[in-house]
């Protein structure tokens, strides 16, 4: 702020302790534009360019069950409880298997890390040797889920959420059944494209969505592929 941007693109982890520091860029005149979470009680924002998680979680939610049937056991993993993006999409994904009739045998949170989403996997199966299968928050906490299932040799379709590098090449080595690919290059490309037409004091959407789509074993590769040219 002291450096007067004319503009600034935010990705921020806790909307809520940084609506104080986004009004004093309002009070200048500065456009901010959220990316990836938005601030729902700010309604000064210029914009909000990400995805809609429940949507999300609703996608994975309904691929999971499309490899299931009726009646089946699943589990939800979701990140820390009160995080807004992961528990709409633990929302979504739960609200689209109850509804194909898959049964919710447990929904725990696993603080979006590895090494307690496996903790937690590891004591659902103790709990429910059947469980069919797992629609997990974030990537990382499906990896930890996976190693859990993979140490008792089960082998069940285990989904994750944002669609990184490691959980991609996991799905191409008939790993992880899946992840819902959120499409953070689109939302910092948009986010800086519609920056630019603010301080050009052009016409912004409030709310501009860049998408979610499920990756599975037939585009799997053809996303890695996308993500790697990012870093050449």
């Amino acid at each position: 702020l002291n450096k007067k941007p004319a503009a600034l693109v935010v990705a921020p982890t806790q909307p809520s302790t940084a609506i104080p520091v986004l009004k004093k860029y309002k009070d200048k005149n500065i456009p901010v534009l959220l990316v990836d979470t938005d601030t729902a009680d700010w309604a000064d924002k210029t914009a909000f360019i990400g995805t809609d998680n429940a949507t999300a979680g609703k996608k994975g939610g309904e691929y999971l069950a499309s490899l299931l049937k009726s009646g089946d056991k699943v589990a939800l993993i979701a990140g820390a409880l009160g995080n807004p993006a992961t528990d709409e999409r633990i929302k979504g994904a739960k609200e689209a298997l109850e509804a194909k009739g898959m049964k919710i045998a447990a929904n725990q949170p696993a603080d979006s890390d590895k090494a307690k989403a496996m903790s937690v996997m590891e004591n659902i199966l103790q709990n429910h040797p059947d469980l069919k299968g797992v629609f997990a928050a974030n990537d990382d906490m499906a990896i930890g889920a996976l190693r859990a299932a993979e140490a008792k040799g089960l082998k069940i379709p285990i989904l994750g959420t944002d669609g990184t590098v490691e959980s991609i090449e996991s799905i191409l080595a008939d790993k992880l059944g899946g992840t819902v690919a959120q499409n953070p290059y689109e939302m910092g490309y948009k986010g800086v494209e519609n920056a630019v037409k603010a301080i050009k004091g052009e016409n912004v959407e409030k709310r501009i969505d860049s998408g979610v789509e499920v990756i599975n074993k037939e585009n799997a590769q053809k996303k890695l592929d996308f993500l790697k040219s990012l870093t050449k």
